[in-house]
Order: C-alpha cells, then structure tokens, then sequence
C-alpha cells in the first residue's frame, strides 16, 4: 500500500501523475484541503475517490494568524492517526514537507515505512521558501509552534527520503544521486491534468484567453497595493498594444486577503478566474499561444508540457538569478525590463 500526504490543488496533480505513471497500484489519499478546493467543486471528490481512498485531513493555514499553533496541534494529531491507520503502508509519498504535521510523521514513523519525495512545484528548482528569520522570530515560532520556523527547512532534505519524484529532472537543485531520481512524465502530468478537468463545469468566461496574468500571494497591505498597480498597469499596456486581446487574471489559490480578491474582481477590462484552481486546469480556456504575466510560479515550468506555444513574461521584481536560470531552460521565459524581453 502506498499514500500520498498532499495540502494543494498542484499536489492532487502530482498524485494523480504518480499513479498514472506508476500503474494506478492501491493508494490512500490524506489531503488537507489548503485552498479549499473541494466545497468549492464538489465532483473532484468522485474523480479522486476513483483513484484513490480519500481522506480529508484538517487545515495547517487559515485567516486568523493567532490560531496557527492551534490549527497545527490538530492538523499533526489527525495526520498521525491517519498515517497510523493505513494498513501494510509501504511508502509515503509526501509533497510538502515544510509543515509540522509531515514532520512529525518524519519523527514517529521514521523506521516504519519508505518516505519519497515529490516537487512542491518552483522549490524543487529553486529554493523560493527559504528566507531570513530573525533570532526573535525563530524562537517564538518555536514556542508557539514546537517545531523550527518553515523558512528554515529544506523541503528536499526535510525526511528521511528514499527516493525524489519531479517533473523536470535535467534542471532540479537536488544534491542525491541521479539514480534516486524518478521523473514524473510529462504525458502523466497531461494525463492527470485532463482528469481533474472532468470535474469542472464550463466557466462563463470569454476564451481563449490570450493574455493571463497570475498574482502571486500577498502576505500584507503594501503587497495588496503593489500587485494591484502593476496589474492595472498591465492591464493598460496589453489593452493599448493589442486591443482585441482577451484577458484574464488568476489570484493565488491560497490567496485570503478578501480586500484584495474584491479591489481584483472590480477592475474593469479583465475576467477573473477562480483562485482555488490550480492555473494547469484552466489550460482549455487559453490561447495555445497565451502571454502569461508572473511571479515566481510552478505554472511558468508545467505550462510548458501543457501549453508548448507559450510565453511567460516575469515580473521586474523577479530576482535576476532566479530568471536567468529559468530563460537559460526555456529560452520563451524571459524577464520584464532584461535584455531582449
């Protein structure tokens, strides 16, 4: 028996590929319903209960920050007991592993089963959940939390894996032996993309959608107001450069800032598309050669097996490593303001 610990729309990609690629063997689920997914389409569950046994774990994140220590205490119990009742599990595939409760699954259950990687998108490539945590910091998340601060960790290092699943193995920042590394096919990833589709009705939008602009999380208010800006601004520029463009924008699935989802939904000249789906579900409603506006974002990567005729344009605010590493993979990412852009 195996099992898949997964927190995000992408991840249900992710297992679905996994299964797909490794001959749909007998899998229990555990998904804890980050972006709030299923109450929003309810048929996903049917076309993941086909796959698989679904179980629905508590939420680690939620609106209120005061309550994170709480959340997380029962998120971990619920995992552990989850995990514990899975019969004869012989291998935990885990997407996040920068969470107490995948940690503490790490710590209880270390000998009892194998534990395998698998991408938790853009990190996998680049270490984006890394980030300076003052001393202050680092010790009050351990008080509240009882486990280190999750910009410290390094998802591909955080349990005792045995083995790492990506999509895009010639370009990962792993540092294991190539021979440890499975790639998750690209006909997998279109396959499992496909399958999730049949679970969404026809969205009343006007498509294809030539040009996306996908927003990146905000964590506060002066964030809200600059994403706002430049979404505006893009808005102005592609509308005055191409008239006849039909465009749309895609908040962060995990997106909570109610201000921010509403001042998007109140500006004119752009249809927005469900935050709680993952941007590769919505690849039937863009243009096969749609300009995509982003952050640092797994789909600028996927969007490539999904969408070959692509282009990604990343923000100024992208830093100049991180997109000279992504354009030197794929020559059609290219910066906003760099050279030849």
């Amino acid at each position: 028996m195996r099992a898949y610990l997964a927190y995000t729309p992408f991840h249900l990609l992710l297992s679905l590929a996994l299964q797909h690629r490794d001959g749909s063997p007998e899998a229990v689920l555990l998904f804890a319903d980050e972006a709030k997914i299923l109450p929003q389409l309810p048929p996903l569950g049917d076309v993941l209960r086909r796959e698989f046994e679904l179980t629905t774990l508590p939420r680690v994140t939620g609106r209120l920050r005061a309550l994170g220590p709480i959340r997380s205490r029962k998120a971990t119990r619920s995992t552990l007991a989850a995990v514990k009742g899975i019969p004869d599990l012989d291998v935990l595939f885990v997407l996040n592993g920068q969470n107490r409760p995948a940690l503490s699954i790490g710590t209880h259950f270390q000998d009892a089963f194998e534990f395998s990687y698998v991408e938790d998108g853009l990190d996998a490539y680049l270490p984006v959940n890394f980030r300076t945590v003052g001393p202050f910091h680092r010790r009050a998340h351990v008080l509240a939390f009882g486990w280190n601060h999750p910009h410290l960790i390094d998802m591909t290092e955080a349990l005792p894996f045995s083995s790492w699943n990506v999509l895009f193995p010639e370009v990962t920042r792993l540092r294991v032996d190539t021979a440890l590394i499975d790639a998750i096919p690209a006909d997998c990833l279109r396959w499992a993309t496909t399958r999730l589709e049949t679970a969404l009705a026809p969205l009343s939008i006007n498509h294809p959608v030539t040009h996306l602009y996908l927003l990146g999380i905000q964590e506060d208010r002066r964030g809200s107001d600059s994403a706002l800006f430049a979404l505006r601004t893009w808005i102005d520029t592609v509308m005055h450069d191409e008239p006849k463009a039909t465009l749309a924008v895609k908040p962060h699935p995990r997106e909570t800032n109610r201000r921010l989802l509403d001042a998007v939904g109140s500006i004119g000249g752009v249809q927005v598309l469900p935050p709680w789906l993952p941007a590769e579900m919505l690849t039937s409603y863009l243009a096969a050669d749609v300009t995509i506006r982003c952050d640092l974002t797994t789909f600028a990567m996927t969007s490539r097996i999904l969408l070959p005729g692509r282009s990604v344009e990343l923000e100024p605010t992208v830093a100049v490593d991180a997109s000279a590493m992504l354009h030197r993979w794929d020559p059609t990412i290219t910066q906003i303001g760099s050279p030849g852009s």
